[in-house]
This record gives structure tokens, sequence and C-alpha cells, in this order.
């Protein structure tokens, strides 16, 4: 009588390698082009105070000349405007470096600058670079603007090309009732 062992079945030693699949089964080169087709639009991250509002101004013109006529009789061709899109816009208002890890389903993905950056670990590196460079960083306090730099990864530090700084002065700095204010807030900047 021939008794089997529980370990009979047992491996044999050789692993087959796993496959990755997906995205991530696509060579490097190509996933960056990805990148850089998803990241194309602007993003705007406002670190701010709930209440605060950016105005933008204007950008100052002049013309140069009025009177240039086209030499031949035909009408020029329209040209096609591009759509734009507007930004994707994110504001936080509470303190940096202070996060609690979100679980699963709670994700939030439209309070998100990028959804794809949450997906997994690999796909959160890949993206950091090109989420820094194109999104422009509003601030509108010197002490957001220090907390920022003091919690934002130093690896990718080098990848920010756009800041904007909202300086708001309290009244008219020529009258003497509003001097103080002016030098205070000069200051802190």
């Amino acid at each position: 009588m021939t008794t089997t062992s529980l370990f009979s079945r047992a491996y044999t030693g050789l692993r087959v390698p796993k496959k990755i699949r997906g995205f991530l089964a696509l060579p490097g080169e190509i996933r960056n082009q990805i990148y850089d087709y998803y990241f194309d639009s602007e993003r705007r991250c406002e670190i701010a105070s709930k209440g605060s509002q950016f105005t933008q101004r204007k950008p100052q013109t002049v013309k140069l000349s009025s009177n240039l006529v086209p030499t031949n009789k035909t009408t020029p061709a329209t040209s096609v405007q591009p759509i734009t899109v507007p930004p994707t816009v994110v504001r936080f208002s509470g303190p940096l470096g202070k996060y609690n890890a979100v679980q699963g389903l709670r994700t939030n993905w439209s309070g998100s600058l990028s959804a794809l950056s949450l997906v997994c670990k690999k796909v959160s590196m890949e993206t950091a670079p090109f989420l820094y460079q194109k999104t422009v960083f509003v601030f509108d306090a010197p002490k957001r603007t220090e907390n920022f730099f003091k919690f934002a990864s130093s690896i990718h530090m080098g990848s920010i090309t756009k800041l904007h700084l909202h300086y708001n002065t309290y009244g008219d700095p020529w009258e003497m009732k509003n001097m103080i204010w002016q030098e205070k807030h000069s200051r802190s900047w």
C-alpha cells in the first residue's frame, strides 16, 4: 500500500515571473507621451484662505499702427481659434502637512489636481514631474508660501515652473493712517 504525502504536490522551485499587464506594460516612452497629453491643460492650485479672491489684471497693450491695408484685394482666410478649456482649480485653505490617510472609495477624485496620480505608487512617481510643471501655484500670504516650500517634495521642487504671488495692500500707502499697516505687511513678505 502506498501512501501519498501531503507535500507531494509542492512547487518544484521554478517560478514563472508575473507578467505585467495593462497600462504599466507599455514602454516608458509611450507612457510619457500619454502623460504629456493628459497634462496638456493648465491646472491651478490656490493655496489661500477661503474668502480670498484673485483678480487678474488685463495686460496693458499698445496698438502700434491702425492704418494697415492689405495690398491684394482678396479677403484673408479666417483662422480657427482653438477651444480654450478653463484650468482645473483646486484650493487648499487648511494648513499644509497634516493629512489623514484617505481610504478606498472615499478618495476625492474631483478635488484632486490629477486623478491619474492617485492610481498607484508607480504612476504617481512617474506623473509627479508633469504635475508640478503644468500647475500654477497661487499664494496669497507669505506664511502659506513658506509652508508650501517646507512640506512640498524636495525631489520635485525643481519641476515647478509657475508661481503667482498675490500681494494686497491695506489702503493707500501714501496716507499716514495706512503707513503702519503697509510697513507691517511689507515686513511679512
